[in-house]
C-alpha cells in the first residue's frame, strides 16, 4: 500500500488499467494481485458478517437473559414478600395466643 501512496496511484486505477503500471510488474501479475486481493475483501467481507450475526445473537441472548434475570427476581421478591407476610401472621397468632392465656390466667386469678 506504501508503494502504491508513494506512486500516487490507487487500487481502482491499478484494476482499471493494470498494463498502464508497469513499476508494479506485468499485466498479467498486477491481474494476480488484483485477484488475490479480491479474495482478501471477500474472506473479510464474510467474516465480518459471521461477525455481524454473532453480535445480533448475542444482542438477543443478553435480551433474554435480562428479561428472564427479572421475572426471577420478581419470583424471589414476591416469595420474601410472601415469607414475610407469614412470619407476620405467625407472630401475630402467637401474639393473640399469648393475650389469650394471659387474660385466662387473670381471669382464674380474679375469682
Amino acid at each position: 500500500m506504501e508503494r502504491y501512496q508513494y506512486e500516487d496511484v490507487c487500487l481502482v486505477d491499478l484494476e482499471e488499467r493494470p498494463g498502464a503500471f508497469l513499476c508494479f510488474g506485468t499485466e498479467q501479475e498486477i491481474q494476480r494481485h488484483m485477484e488475490g486481493l479480491a479474495t482478501q475483501r471477500e474472506e473479510k467481507d464474510a467474516e465480518l458478517a459471521t461477525l455481524a450475526t454473532q453480535v445480533e445473537e448475542g444482542q438477543r441472548s443478553y435480551a433474554e437473559n435480562v428479561h428472564r434475570l427479572a421475572v426471577v427476581n420478581d419470583l424471589i421478591a414476591t416469595r420474601c414478600a410472601r415469607e414475610q407476610e407469614l412470619e407476620f401472621e405467625g407472630a401475630e397468632e402467637c401474639y393473640e395466643s399469648e393475650q389469650h392465656e394471659h387474660e385466662s390466667e387473670y381471669a382464674a386469678h380474679k375469682y
